[in-house]
């Protein structure tokens, strides 16, 4: 049995080890090296994510990839061991009264050790618990069929165009991360067109959306009754006065696709491709969808209600006959990883048939891990048949799930100062415990930017499912630095991610970008070297997935 004493020296030297790592971190940030407070009045992003918003503006330049993130995992992990528990009676520090910031935040790094000794006691005794194993599938495997194309298409095999389709929230919508993406890949493989997009909703690179009239938009992540397709909107006019016009800003483009409603209440579309109109009947006796193509070089496309009925817009597509990528990014705001489960299944089935994908990039879990109430084990089965889903309607295509970027959370009743506060800390195993009760009383120790509850539980599903599917997974938060180096990514020089703690500003999409680029090229790479050693040049004897695509496996809860 452990006396007092023991306790008592247990607990001094808990003490002891977090002052020293309160030291440590202390010469990090007069060094420059830890982020210091904001100067400007940042936005928080409150409870609820999205709530909020920051400036999306960066400096710049460009640091070297791996400080960022080697700093922000360092500190990530000096403040994990640092805090321990989130005790929340706090003793209040006997130390005289100072104007001065250094002896602020020693009476702050005393209390707060003093506060934690009796949980480094505690946690002591607890058993350490074994890491979870998840066997996640190599690049070479999961991307074998991928890496194939592109073997050929570089190799002058193929004068196949590439697509690449990618499926996300708010992190790509504006076209960030996902314009860099495409911008890296064509650059080494080819440029074979813009491919599908959304009808205007959100910005697109490499082309202009204009409209007027009273254009009706629906959100699959809304309260508008679909069906939707793999695009997950659409918009609806009614009147010649409507008017949806597409522009290409680089290059003109050999061929358009339009995807359209048809229906009993549906007229009549007119397609204007540089000036010369095309009417395209959408009256159906029962709703579905059709698309039309026009193999016609043009740059700009105007599509307006002829005025006998609704005319709804669900996708524009162009592109180029020539060998290259397409990079398509569908990104919607709030869109979670259950979104696609609400897409009607047919006409995902035929939009991916005309798309076509080669590597479908699945980029979700945001938003769910802001939501305290979730089911863990019924958001991984539903991931699982998400991934199923995708699998069946595009059964060439290899996978890549892209785990969540690394968040952070500020309660909204914490004080304002805290908003531009430096503190960032992972959430202790008794904070966790009683997180819900502890928001409700508006405890002033989660007055703090920490991850959201769910966050992890979140990735970790995201990665088992993408193990079961054969999908490669490829860890952003990782990249970042782990537990709260968004902190560190906002503030940078440049900064590399907004005050929101949740969206990352154009620098740190295009870094973040330049990273997975380099982690698949790496895998190509060594996929291409095993398939010039192999005799016939096309089997790299790595795996039998790497020839074939795997097979649809059943959702979770169907096993």
């Amino acid at each position: 049995m452990r006396t007092k004493g023991d306790r008592d020296g247990a607990a001094a030297a808990g003490a002891r080890y977090l002052l020293r790592s309160i030291a440590i971190a202390a010469v990090f940030a007069l060094t420059g090296c830890l982020p210091g407070s904001g100067d400007d009045d940042s936005k928080s992003a409150g409870y609820q994510f999205g709530s909020g918003s920051g400036s999306n503006s960066s400096g710049k330049g460009d640091p070297m990839l791996g400080t960022v993130a080697g700093v922000a995992s360092a500190a990530g992990n000096l403040i994990e061991r640092a805090t321990g528990s989130g005790k929340t009676d706090t003793p209040k520090s006997d130390a005289p009264a100072s104007s001065g910031k250094g002896d602020a935040a020693i009476r702050k790094s005393a209390a707060l050790a003093e506060d934690n000794a009796s949980a480094t006691t505690a946690l002591a005794a607890e058993p350490a618990r074994p890491a979870e194993i998840i066997n996640d599938t190599p690049a070479t495997v999961a991307l074998g069929g991928f890496f194939r194309a592109l073997s050929a298409l570089e190799g002058g095999r193929s004068e196949n165009a590439i697509t690449i389709l990618h499926l996300g929230d708010s992190h790509i919508a504006a076209d960030r991360f996902s314009g860099d993406m495409r911008e890296q890949f064509q650059s080494r493989f080819g440029n074979a067109g813009r491919g599908l997009m959304m009808p205007g909703m959100y910005l697109a690179r490499g082309v202009k959306f204009d409209q007027g009239g009273k254009w009706q938009a629906g959100l699959s992540t809304g309260n508008v009754p679909g069906p939707y397709g793999v695009t997950g909107v659409k918009i609806s006019g009614t009147t010649r006065d409507d008017w949806l016009r597409l522009t290409a800003t680089e290059r003109p483009f050999s061929w358009t696709e339009i995807t359209f409603q048809t229906g009993p209440d549906h007229g009549s579309a007119l397609i204007a491709l540089d000036g010369d109109v095309k009417v395209v009947p959408c009256h159906a006796p029962t709703p579905s969808w059709k698309t039309v193509r026009l193999d016609t070089q043009g740059r700009e496309i105007v599509i307006r209600p002829k005025g006998d009925g609704m005319v709804t817009v669900h996708g524009v597509a162009i592109g180029d006959e020539k060998p290259g990528i397409r990079y398509v990014s569908l990104g919607i705001p709030g869109a979670t990883a259950m979104t696609p489960l609400s897409w009607h299944p047919a006409q995902l089935a035929h939009d991916l048939e005309r798309a076509s994908p080669d590597l479908v990039v699945i980029g979700y879990g945001t938003e769910e891990s802001f939501d305290d109430d979730l089911n863990l084990r019924d958001y991984e089965a539903k991931v699982m048949r998400m991934l199923a889903t995708l699998r069946q309607a595009a059964p060439r295509a290899s996978l890549l799930v892209v785990g969540p970027p690394d968040v952070a959370r500020l309660p909204n009743y914490a004080p304002g100062t805290a908003r531009t506060s430096d503190v960032c800390r992972a959430l202790s195993p008794q904070e966790r415990a009683s997180y819900s009760q502890r928001l409700r009383s508006g405890d002033p120790r989660l007055a703090r930017w920490h991850p959201p509850l769910k966050l992890e539980g979140v990735r970790q599903a995201l990665r088992r499912a993408a193990a079961a599917n054969q999908a490669y997974f490829w860890d952003w938060s990782k990249m970042m630095g782990g537990t709260c180096g968004v902190h560190a990514w906002v503030h940078s020089d440049p900064a590399l991610a907004a005050h929101d703690h949740i969206h990352l500003t154009e620098e740190g999409s295009k870094r973040s970008a330049r990273l997975l680029f380099r982690e698949l090229m790496m895998g190509y790479d060594a996929y291409d070297r095993a398939a010039t050693a192999a005799d016939s040049g096309w089997k790299p004897g790595l795996s039998q997935a790497t020839t074939s695509a795997p097979p649809a496996r059943k959702p979770a809860a169907a096993r």
